[in-house]
C-alpha cells in the first residue's frame, strides 16, 4: 500500500511493471507472461485501511495521479468549501466515511471535530473524480497554493508532470512560497545516475508544467539526496523546505 503522502509516480511504476514476469490466465490456460503488476492503494492512519485501489501492469495507461476507485465499504465524496459534493472534474477536498475510520484524535477534540463535515472525515487531500468513477489526487491541501483568479498551484501534480516529461529526472520536489503578493516556485531535481548534473533543464521543466504553475517558477535546481529533508517514514518535509526557501529569499 502507498500512503497518500508517499506518492507512487507514473515514471516509477512504469519501470517496475516492465520488469519480471507473472502468471496470467489467457483462454483458460495459465501461462507466465512478461511484466509485473503494481497494486496501489490510497490510505492513511486515520482511514484505518486503504480506501482506494488500482492495479497497474505493462499495458495499463490510467495514470495522471489516478488512485483508482473506492472499496465497496467506503462512502466518499469530493467536497467544496461549503461541504457540498462537487461534480466530475471539479477539484475539492476528499471526504470519506468507512467503518475502518479512527474515532478521533486522542485528547484532541478540536482536531477531531474540525476534520468532520456532514459525517465525512476530511483527509486533507485535494482530488477530483471522472465520469467513470475514478479518483485523481492532485495535492495535499496544505501544499497547494492559491494563485488568485480561480487558479491554484498543485505541487504534487506539478511533480508528476515533471517526472513524466523529463527522463533524466529520478525524483522531483516542488517548493512554492508566497513572497508578498507573488508566488515563487523552486523545482528541485534529483537526476538518474549518468545524467549530466550541469545540464540546464529549466526549459524542459517549465514546458512540463501547466501555465499557472510555470508562471511562478523562480529556479530549477539539481540537488543531492541529502538536500531533501525527510521525516521518519521517508516523507518529504515540505513545511521545512518552504521555510528554508523563504528564508533564502529574505536574505537576498
Amino acid at each position: 500500500m502507498v500512503e497518500h503522502r508517499d506518492c507512487a509516480h507514473e515514471a516509477h511504476i512504469r519501470r517496475l511493471v516492465a520488469t519480471g514476469s507473472r502468471v496470467a490466465l489467457t483462454r483458460n490456460v495459465r501461462s507466465r507472461v512478461p511484466g509485473s503488476l503494481f497494486v496501489d492503494g490510497l490510505g492513511s492512519t486515520e482511514m484505518g485501511h486503504s480506501h482506494f485501489f488500482i492495479t497497474h501492469g505493462p499495458d495499463t495507461d490510467r495514470y495522471g495521479r489516478c488512485v483508482g476507485r473506492p472499496h465497496t465499504f467506503v462512502d466518499c465524496a469530493v467536497l467544496g468549501p461549503d461541504g457540498e459534493p462537487l461534480g466530475p472534474g471539479e477539484v475539492g477536498e476528499l471526504g470519506t466515511r468507512s467503518p475502518t475510520l479512527a474515532l478521533g484524535y486522542w485528547n484532541d477534540s478540536v482536531t477531531t471535530y474540525r476534520t468532520r463535515v456532514r459525517g465525512y472525515f476530511l483527509t486533507g487531500d485535494l482530488m477530483y473524480r471522472d465520469e467513470e468513477g475514478f479518483y485523481y489526487h492532485v495535492d495535499r491541501a496544505v501544499d497547494s497554493v492559491d494563485l488568485g483568479d480561480g487558479q491554484r498551484l498543485y505541487t504534487a501534480m506539478s511533480e508528476e508532470r515533471v517526472l513524466a516529461s523529463c527522463p533524466e529526472v529520478l525524483d522531483c520536489t516542488v517548493v512554492s512560497v508566497r513572497d508578498g503578493d507573488r508566488v515563487l516556485t523552486d523545482v528541485l531535481l534529483r537526476l538518474h545516475a549518468g545524467a549530466d548534473p550541469g545540464a540546464d533543464l529549466t526549459a524542459q521543466v517549465i514546458a512540463a508544467l501547466d501555465a499557472p504553475a510555470a508562471a511562478t517558477v523562480r529556479q530549477v535546481l539539481v540537488v543531492s539526496e541529502e538536500q531533501i529533508p525527510l521525516g521518519p517514514t521517508g516523507k518529504v518535509r515540505k513545511v521545512l523546505l518552504r521555510q528554508r526557501h523563504l528564508e533564502g529569499m529574505t536574505a537576498r
